[in-house]
């Protein structure tokens, strides 16, 4: 609809710019008269009983009434928007909180959508049982991703690894481990000798993949991403040895990177941070 500078339809006084639609144009004074005399339903007259400067400050307000008066009625969701308005009008802080939670809500929408087409979701990895396992099953948690190796001098950290997924993966937390032997022979086992080794020396209970590479040469998928994309590009490059570790939030983004001498539990405020 266009403005223009028009004469009311009824009083014929000049009028400053207002809205022409399919009627003529009505002065404020000549609407709130309308209003006053056209209603007569008591569910309308009862919903419009409210402060008469509303009308006069809120267009909004103004407007549902007026398509009452032109059809006699309003929609549900209009009588809904109406109600919502005056709560707003009478508490401002009301007001306040649901566009928070409106934008809030907004946001949400934008990371999901983000996350949906996050590549990271798309990986399928074959286990060390020798099953498929997709990382859409971890869409919404905080992962951490660890290149390990059964002997290795940062070995004892399946210890915390594992302290940390006890403690977290009811509040949405993972660990991830994938073997590799890329680094001073120091996973040469077989997968099942790998899973007996986690199993009996450290109760190991977090996913556990099969055996891959992690270095240029033949790098794994994963780990083409993961040295690629962290969202600090001055952690990007290539992996230097056993038990480094990647930081994954809920968006499926790598957020942080940690280098091997790190220990699990040293990282435990950044899973707290995201979780």
């Amino acid at each position: 609809m266009i403005k223009y500078k028009t004469k009311c339809g009824l009083c014929r006084k000049n009028m400053a710019l207002v809205t022409y639609a399919k009627q003529f144009p009505v002065c404020k004074e000549c609407q709130m008269k309308q209003m006053k005399q056209k209603i007569t339903d008591p569910y309308y007259k009862k919903l419009f009983d409210i402060d008469p400067k509303w009308y006069e400050e809120n267009d909004f307000l103004r407007s549902i009434k007026i398509n009452y008066l032109r059809f006699e009625g309003l929609t549900d969701r209009q009588v809904e928007a109406f109600k919502r308005t005056v709560e707003e009008l009478k508490d401002p802080k009301l007001k306040a909180q649901r566009e928070a939670e409106r934008d809030a809500a907004k946001k949400q929408k934008l990371a999901d959508k983000q996350a949906s087409k996050n590549p990271f979701y798309k990986f399928i990895i074959t286990d060390l049982n020798g099953n498929s396992i997709s990382f859409s099953e971890f869409r919404g948690k905080v992962v951490l991703i660890v290149n390990v190796a059964s002997k290795c001098g940062y070995t004892p950290q399946y210890k915390g690894l594992q302290k940390l997924y006890d403690k977290y993966k009811d509040k949405g937390f993972v660990v991830l481990g994938f073997p590799s032997n890329d680094f001073g022979n120091e996973e040469p086992g077989t997968n099942e000798e790998i899973k007996k080794f986690c199993s009996t020396n450290y109760k190991i209970t977090f996913p556990m993949f099969g055996k891959i590479e992690v270095t240029e040469y033949n790098k794994h998928s994963l780990y083409k991403f993961l040295t690629t994309y962290c969202e600090s590009s001055n952690q990007n490059g290539p992996v230097k040895w056993n038990f480094e570790k990647f930081l994954i939030n809920q968006q499926g983004l790598i957020v942080d990177r940690f280098d091997s001498k790190v220990e699990p539990e040293d990282i435990e405020r950044e899973i707290k941070r995201l979780l």
